[in-house]
């Protein structure tokens, strides 16, 4: 894997832009572009709606939100920390809990989606996990605060992401009872190919069908695992021999992690998988569409300070060139099998 590049200007304030933003309570992506040969610019685009602030104020009325830049408002405090945005949103950012709680917080409450409740239950710093979907004792909490907006109220920079590995982890039972299910021999490598399709990039950022993963399966020595969650999906014959597809016997998300724990590997589409491999630090290679690439994943890199050490970039050389895409992946496959590198 190549070195971690050092932070960049374009990197620093596209970041910055983007956590001033969250600041005003807007939810910004990213464009992050080269316009010639040593010049970069970076592009703000409305990418997904605005924050609902007057149905949060609603809902959170008699708790307090945290004032920005206020380092010791929450010591002693106890804070409710509110669902936002999409599964890999929430599992990217709940890193920030053991944060407040370092900085002196005495409890530390989560809203999340019911999916995501067991797997967050155990994220370092965080005492509740609360469904999204139930009712909430308001009067509970001292502060309020979205998820999204704690990395700049934790002043969170490009240069000091806070990024140790991992602080996700898989429950030890359900590694326990997935293992046998999986394949033994060989390197195992896990695989997404799909995001939601409800989301508005998911035209860019999905690969319509395995078929385009095919010459992945001439690697000699590795055998796959479909982690996509419901029914499969078909796939060419080659590699369909070695592709073992649980998803329909999946409870997301703790099954998942516990059956990524088990792997090798994981090769996936911008998607929460992704976020899931990279906070257990489990080696990842996310594949990144040309076209409206997200701002996390910041100007051309091939790294994420998210996720260092963990994450490997294959960035679209064009729109909707997967096929070169794959090819690297294939090459950077062959890599990896003769380096030896197991589970």
């Amino acid at each position: 894997m190549p070195p971690p590049a050092a932070p960049r200007m374009a990197d620093s304030l596209a970041f910055t832009a983007f956590s001033m933003l969250r600041a005003n309570g807007e939810v910004l992506q990213f464009q992050l572009m080269h316009a010639a040969a040593e010049q970069l610019f970076f592009e703000g685009k409305r990418h997904l709606a605005a924050r609902d602030a007057q149905r949060a104020r609603a809902c959170y009325r008699r708790a307090v939100a945290i004032a920005p830049g206020l380092a010791e408002a929450h010591a002693g405090k106890s804070l409710l920390i509110v669902h936002e945005g999409g599964y890999g949103d929430m599992i990217q950012f709940s890193r920030y809990a053991a944060i407040l709680k370092h900085g002196g917080a005495r409890r530390i409450t989560l809203v999340a989606p019911p999916a995501l409740q067991t797997l967050l239950a155990a994220v370092e710093g965080i005492d509740d996990v609360l469904p999204s979907d139930a009712a909430i004792a308001r009067s509970e909490w001292d502060f309020w605060v979205s998820l999204m907006s704690l990395p700049h109220l934790c002043a969170t920079r490009a240069d000091s992401i806070p990024a140790g590995l991992p602080y996700v982890h898989a429950d030890r039972d359900a590694v326990a009872r997935w293992r046998p299910t999986l394949p033994a021999p060989g390197t195992l490598v896990g695989v997404v190919c799909k995001g939601n399709p409800k989301f508005e990039n998911d035209e860019e950022r999905s690969i319509a069908s395995f078929a385009t993963l095919a010459p992945l399966a001439d690697v000699d020595g590795v055998n796959f695992v479909d982690l996509q969650i419901g029914e499969p999906q078909a796939a060419p014959a080659a590699l369909d021999s070695k592709l073992l597809h649980p998803g329909h016997r999946v409870e997301p998300f703790a099954d998942t992690a516990a059956i990524v724990d088990s792997l090798d590997l994981v090769i996936c589409v911008d998607t929460a998988i992704a976020h899931l491999a990279g906070a257990m630090g489990k080696p990842c290679w996310v594949l990144l569409p040309w076209h409206m690439p997200d701002w996390r994943w910041l100007a051309e890199r091939s790294d994420s300070p998210w996720y260092p050490g963990a994450m490997r970039l294959f960035r679209q050389p064009a729109r909707g060139d997967w096929t070169s895409v794959i090819a690297r992946v294939r090459s950077a496959l062959d890599e990896f099998v003769a380096s030896g590198r197991r589970r």
